[in-house]
């Protein structure tokens, strides 16, 4: 082989070899994101909506019956993900970042999403249907006390006290952020407590 003909294949070489670094370069510039959604009870969370917002468009991805994602190929920056599952509360990690080359791992707990308010009455069990309310109702006056640490209504002897209980109640509802409300009619006595669940 000859010098020139030696000169022509290594630039042909060294052209080819470029031509086939340029894609492999491409791939160099991006970076992935895997991730793992569970839930309370660290049991993997299939068919959740995973959706990541960032550089370029959204991906909406949806996890696996293992709880895994994977985005790939995304631009170094900075990304917004959320994950949505009816029945759970939906999570927002606004600061996820992917550098060149890296695979950036998170994992996401989603909790049970309860919206309803629980109400607690004073109504009889179900075994005794008949009694709708035997006892007098409360009087106005002693409803506004009615929650105060060691006070207590007038009481038969036999029904005595420390009157801690409601007051226990209550602070552990406002704890909570939430609160204890009575209802004292001829018809009935109800206690409603409300309170955020998630």
């Amino acid at each position: 082989m000859s010098r020139v003909d030696r000169c022509w294949f290594f630039a042909g070489l060294a052209v080819l070899l470029l031509w086939m670094a340029g894609p492999a370069a491409a791939q160099l510039q991006t970076g992935d994101l895997y991730g793992t959604v569970i839930g309370e009870d660290g049991a993997p969370l299939p068919g959740v909506t995973v959706t990541v917002e960032g550089v370029g468009s959204p991906k909406v991805l949806v996890t696996d019956e293992r709880g895994e994602f994977r985005a790939l190929g995304l631009y170094p920056g900075t990304y917004k993900v959320t994950a949505e599952l009816q029945g759970h509360s939906s999570l927002e990690y606004p600061d996820i970042g992917v550098r060149v080359g890296g695979k950036t791992t998170i994992e996401i707990t989603l909790s049970s999403a309860v919206e309803d308010v629980i109400t607690v009455t004073g109504e009889a069990p179900l075994l005794d249907e008949r009694k709708l309310n035997t006892g007098a109702n409360i009087p106005a006056e002693a409803l506004d006390k009615l929650f105060e640490p060691f006070v207590r209504g007038e009481v038969r002897p036999s029904k005595q006290g420390l009157g801690l209980g409601l007051y226990i109640a209550a602070q552990i509802a406002e704890a909570h952020a939430g609160r204890i409300n009575v209802v004292s009619t001829v018809e009935e006595t109800r206690f409603t407590l409300r309170m955020p669940i998630a």
